[in-house]
């Protein structure tokens, strides 16, 4: 992982010592109004399947650095409230490929649900004016590690931003 110097923010969340990724701002159109986006309506769907609870919404584009290969626990704060908290393998992967672009079939039933509710709410956030900050602290090794720091941050927090929570 690498980050500038603008970026080597530091913040404690529980006992772990989070650096700030990046500030997740949503695409603009021409006149500063965030994009909102409906992919549900480009899938071919051919097997009838129903848009999921979190499929029927707008959404909008966002993307974070490509270099941050990294595995570990992510916060993603709202004006300096924690909103979200989950782990991955692959940072900028999971925001850029997941949360950031919503592909159409996505919306559906057996489509990745927490990608849309995400994205929906960095959505209506953004258009709201408010600042949403992505944490990260790095962890190496096994996923129990991962999943265990996120568990406990997700008990501390009670993020509203994650499906245990809504």
């Amino acid at each position: 992982m690498s980050l500038n110097d603008e970026e080597k923010t530091a913040r404690s969340f529980g006992q772990h010592v989070f650096l700030k990724v990046a500030s997740i701002r949503p695409e603009c159109s021409p006149d500063g109004k965030v994009s909102a986006l409906m992919p549900q309506l480009e899938y071919k769907n051919q097997k009838r399947l129903p848009l999921h609870k979190y499929g029927g919404g707008s959404f909008c584009k966002f993307q974070i650095k490509r270099t941050l290969v990294c595995q570990g626990v992510y916060i993603l704060t709202e004006n300096d409230k924690v909103m979200r908290v989950g782990e991955c393998v692959n940072l900028s992967s999971r925001f850029n490929d997941g949360y950031g672009q919503i592909a159409p079939r996505n919306c559906y039933k057996g489509g990745q649900r927490s990608n849309c509710m995400v994205n929906n709410l960095i959505l209506r956030s953004g258009q709201k004016g408010n600042e949403i900050i992505l944490w990260f602290y790095r962890t190496e090794g096994y996923r129990a590690i991962r999943k265990a720091i996120e568990s406990e941050l997700i008990v501390q927090f009670r993020p509203p931003w994650n499906l245990s929570a809504v």
